[in-house]
């Protein structure tokens, strides 16, 4: 609680010097809120103050989202919005939105975002992906898909 409450007062000091619109400080802002007790909306009042947002920082709001698991849906929200925003997924942001799609136990969810995976043609920590890929169809339940990926 008190890294929170330090946190809270560091941003509050970020406003007062008119850094808070900028990503790098937004971006670790959105994880100390996401982290320290799922202060969500606080997250998502940082990002929607940053004017326009990079790919890291939609990744931080996702990865936020994800890890609190009654935000998972959120999170596939914000991943369709970063890509209506004209941002192309990384490998984080597919781990992000795999680890949300495997806590809702969406398979259909989550066969879609393998296939937009495979698209995507991502060469880069694809050992990642693939985990995550094995842990979302696991926990859906689909063994096959995840000793095939295996």
């Amino acid at each position: 609680m008190e890294d929170l409450l330090g946190g809270m007062q560091f941003h509050g000091q970020m406003v007062k010097m008119g850094f808070h619109r900028n990503a790098h400080v937004g971006s670790g802002l959105i994880d100390l809120y996401s982290k320290c007790g799922g202060h969500m909306l606080d997250s998502r009042k940082v990002f929607q103050d940053i004017p326009h947002p990079d790919l890291v920082l939609w990744n931080t709001m996702i990865s936020g989202y994800s890890l609190n698991d009654e935000f998972s849906e959120e999170a596939l929200l914000c991943f369709k919005e970063m890509q209506q925003a004209g941002n192309l997924p990384d490998d984080c942001s597919f781990v992000c939105v795999l680890s949300a799609s495997a806590k809702m136990s969406s398979p259909s969810q989550g066969k879609q975002i393998h296939s937009l995976v495979i698209k995507s043609d991502i060469t880069s920590n694809r050992v990642s992906i693939n985990n995550a890929l094995v842990a979302m169809y696991s926990k859906c339940g689909n063994l096959e898909d995840a000793r095939r990926l295996f």
